[in-house]
């Protein structure tokens, strides 16, 4: 997904496989290049807060992320 993005950074390998709470609904436009934006048509943009992860907040597409099977409880 990096390669997607204006600014890379808004990713992280920290985030892979954790638990994340959708924060925003972002705008593709705003985030995405340009010459990308048409290969992701229907596919939505969000700000996730990931569990565990207290420093940042990260962007990720709705098609990258999998819903939970089971009920989690995520200590703070």
């Amino acid at each position: 997904m990096s390669e997607l993005l204006q600014h890379p950074e808004l990713i992280d390998y920290r985030m892979d496989e954790q638990i994340c709470r959708i924060t925003d609904n972002c705008k593709p436009e705003d985030f995405i290049k340009k010459e990308c934006l048409d290969s992701l048509t229907g596919d939505q943009l969000y700000q996730v807060k990931t569990a565990y992860i207290d420093d940042r907040t990260f962007i990720v597409l709705k098609s990258l992320l999998e819903p939970l099977t089971e009920i989690v409880t995520v200590e703070e």
